[in-house]
């Protein structure tokens, strides 16, 4: 067989795991009534609520971070992130 044939199929098949890798993390945005009631991992759309507090100590613990959300809706929530692996200080410099 060509070269080529090989290097297609090897593409295709590349593809397929690409795709299938990405189908695992697929999930619905909503808000947070939603989210509670359904049961399944989902995404929520919302905003920071700037003018609640953002907490980010990284000398007590610099694995976690906290805020408030305000979803499409109005419904504000509190929302914490632990040990994101030291990405919080390039995500705090975005703010």
């Amino acid at each position: 067989m060509k070269k080529i044939y090989f290097v297609v199929l090897a593409l295709v098949v590349a593809g397929i795991v690409v795709f299938t890798t990405a189908a695992d993390d697929m999930s619905t945005y909503s808000d947070f009534k939603t989210a509670v009631n359904s049961g399944k991992k989902v995404k929520v759309v919302g905003q920071l609520a700037k003018d609640k507090e953002i907490l980010y100590d990284p000398d007590k613990d610099p694995n976690y971070f906290s805020f408030f959300v305000r979803d499409n809706e109005g419904v504000e929530k509190k929302v914490f992130c632990i040990n994101l692996n030291h990405k919080i200080s390039s995500f705090l410099s975005k703010l």
